[in-house]
């Protein structure tokens, strides 16, 4: 369960203090599917950054299975980023000097976890069908490179997953099977799934969808 309460986030310049989040409240249960709307700038993925720690909130209780991780330090956070959460970018950062093999086990690798290569061929089976483990990124198109991204995201199992625009630098076709892919693979763990968007029609394939507007949710 993720649990925000009264969280307000704002940044600071030399001349004024911009609020990103004004006294935001919400509630994510445990295996939801979730899409954040709202226009550039409303705090989409400060909302996002809070709740998976990345970011602290200027006040207010962040709350995941009763513990404030608002609170947490910098290498508490990492270990519940590296051991509890996946995460899907806009820009897939994968590592260009790994293969696609490598990338997806980067995670595992990272956590001290044991490669079960016949799991995680299993997995790339699903997921990338039409891709070379051996192949290098730059040899994958686009679409192919953000289901590694997913791939990397979700072989650990997370509880809760969390991304960013996954599809915002694809065409339409590519963003319909990306975002399959990553609701399929969600729903197969179990996981809660977080996401960012713009496109109205990905964000309807949701449980939910929460709008943010000028830092304010309107559910």
């Amino acid at each position: 369960m993720i649990k925000l309460k009264d969280i307000t986030k704002c940044y600071d310049t030399a001349d004024v203090r911009f609020t990103a989040l004004n006294n935001v409240n919400l509630n994510i249960n445990d295996g939801e599917h979730v899409a954040i709307i709202g226009e550039s700038g409303a705090g989409k993925t400060t909302l996002l950054n809070i709740i998976s720690t990345l970011d602290k909130p200027t006040s207010g209780l962040a709350e995941y299975n009763g513990r404030n991780i608002g609170a947490l330090s910098e290498k508490d956070a990492a270990w519940l980023r590296l051991h509890e959460f996946g995460f899907v970018f806009q820009d897939h950062m994968l590592m260009p000097m790994l293969n696609v093999w490598d990338n997806i086990c980067m995670p595992l690798v990272l956590s001290g976890r044991k490669i079960d290569t016949p799991k995680i061929h299993k997995l790339a089976e699903r997921i990338l069908p039409d891709c070379r483990l051996e192949a290098m990124p730059h040899q994958l198109s686009g679409g192919q490179q953000q289901r590694v991204g997913i791939a990397r995201a979700v072989v650990t199992e997370p509880a809760v997953i969390f991304a960013d625009e996954p599809t915002g630098n694809l065409d339409s076709v590519n963003s319909l099977n990306v975002m399959s892919v990553l609701l399929e693979t969600s729903a197969l763990n179990h996981s809660t799934l977080i996401y960012v968007t713009h496109n109205e029609e990905l964000a309807q394939k949701a449980d939910r969808i929460i709008t943010i507007k000028d830092g304010n949710i309107i559910e």
